[in-house]
C-alpha cells in the first residue's frame, strides 16, 4: 500500500491519501467491502472514496490516447481514399493526353492488352517512385517522432513493406478504369484530336 504525502504537520490534515490493494480474485471490486472494513478497524474517520480496478484506472487514463488513435485512423483513411482519387485522375489525365500516341499504337497494330499494359505499367513505375520516396522520407523523419511512439519501433519494418504495397494496390486499382478506357481508344478519333 502507497500513500501521498500528508500536509504540513500544522493542520494535521492528509489532503488524500491512495491505496493500492493487489488481490488474486477475477473481480477486484468485490473486494472493497473487505477493504472497507480493514479502515474502519484502523480509523472511522478515514472514508474510502471511489475504489475501482485498476483496469478501470488504466482504461480512463488511456482514453485520450485512444480518442486520438482513432482520429488517426479516420485521417489516414481519408488520406488513402484522396491518393486513391487523386491517382485516378492524374492517370486519366495522363490517358488523355497520350491518346493520339495510343491512336498511333493501336493503327501500327498493338494489340489491346498491349495497350492496357502500357498504361498500367507507367503507372506502377510512377507509384513505386512515389512509394520508394516515401518509405525514404519515413526514414528520415521516424527520429524526430521516436519519442512519442510506444511500443512500436520507429522503423517497423512491417509498417514499412505494408503501408508501400497497399498503397501499390491502390495505384493499380486506381489505373485500371483508365487503361481499359485507352485499351478501347478507336484510332481514327484519337489521331484526329
Amino acid at each position: 500500500m502507497t500513500s501521498l504525502a500528508p500536509l504540513p504537520a500544522k493542520t494535521g490534515v492528509m489532503l488524500s491519501m491512495v491505496y493500492t490493494v493487489r488481490t488474486t480474485r477475477d473481480d477486484p471490486v468485490s473486494f472493497v467491502p473487505t477493504i472497507r472494513q480493514i479502515l474502519s478497524s484502523m480509523d472511522r474517520e478515514v472514508p474510502l472514496v471511489n475504489p475501482m480496478a485498476m483496469s478501470t484506472v488504466v482504461a480512463r487514463s488511456m482514453s485520450r490516447t485512444s480518442f486520438i488513435m482513432v482520429l488517426l485512423i479516420i485521417a489516414s483513411a481519408m488520406a488513402l481514399l484522396l491518393s486513391a482519387v487523386g491517382m485516378y485522375g492524374v492517370i486519366s489525365y495522363v490517358v488523355t493526353q497520350q491518346r493520339p500516341e495510343i491512336g498511333i499504337r493501336m493503327a501500327l497494330g498493338a494489340q489491346v492488352a498491349e495497350v492496357g499494359k502500357m498504361i498500367m505499367a507507367r503507372s506502377v513505375k510512377l507509384a513505386l517512385a512515389g512509394a520508394l520516396l516515401g518509405v525514404g522520407f519515413a526514414l528520415f523523419t521516424t527520429r524526430m517522432i521516436a519519442s512519442m511512439l510506444y511500443q512500436v519501433s520507429p522503423n517497423d519494418p512491417v509498417v514499412l513493406v505494408l503501408v508501400p504495397v497497399l498503397l501499390m494496390a491502390v495505384a493499380v486499382a486506381a489505373s485500371l478504369a483508365p487503361a481499359r478506357r485507352a485499351a478501347r481508344i478507336d484510332p481514327v478519333e484519337a489521331m484526329r484530336v
